[in-house]
């Protein structure tokens, strides 16, 4: 080989590696976090997954060129006495939520807030049935109040998707005739996952 052949040769070599970088770092990228899905819903000890219907599940708004979608939880807290004094530091803190499902209320969601509790392991010794009681991770105030669950938002894969009401934003009404069912797990790192839709 030439001399001027190794000098394009040497120029040539950190290209490859570059576009083989480009190539890998996707494919690693996917395969984490598969590996992660499958430890966060392998195990044994996992709790019964949580039957909620569509008075408890919002659905993200979806036309016919959408195979996938999201849901979020519609929940009531309990009611408690607002703080007197809130301070700047008021800042919500993470925490353990326990739900349940109330049948005596006749409109809107009938999931409410039951406990919290910064350990969820605290939370599972105290509502052992999964299938009673829902456990998330969530943020909270002054005086236990809570502002959120975590995560806001539950990705609901295309082969299940099909069985949730399909909506755009402009008919919301849509929804009051479309009743369903939905089965949800959470895993060992409290990340949920949709297990089943049914109408």
């Amino acid at each position: 080989m030439s001399p001027q052949a190794d000098v394009e040769a040497a120029f040539r070599r950190p290209e490859r590696f570059a576009t083989m970088l480009l190539i890998a770092i996707p494919l690693l990228f996917t395969a984490a976090v598969l590996a992660a899905v499958a430890l966060n819903r392998r195990g044994a000890d996992l709790r019964a997954p949580f039957e909620l219907c569509e008075r408890e599940v919002s659905v993200a708004p979806r036309n016919d060129n959408n195979t996938a979608t999201a849901v979020w939880l519609a929940w009531s807290d309990r009611v408690r006495p607002t703080p007197e004094r809130r301070g700047a530091r008021d800042l919500p803190r993470r925490v353990f939520v326990a739900l349940a499902i109330d049948p005596a209320r006749v409109e809107g969601s009938r999931l409410v807030v039951v406990d919290i509790e910064e350990d969820a392991a605290a939370l599972e010794r105290r509502y052992p049935d999964g299938r009673r009681h829902l456990i998330t991770a969530g943020l909270a105030r002054t005086g236990d109040i809570v502002v959120n669950l975590d995560p806001v938002r539950i990705h609901v894969p295309r082969e299940l998707a099909s069985a949730l009401p399909r909506w755009e934003a402009a008919r919301v009404s849509a929804l009051d005739q479309l009743p369903f069912s939905l089965l949800l797990r959470y895993g060992r790192h409290w990340e949920p996952w949709v297990a089943d839709v049914s109408r």
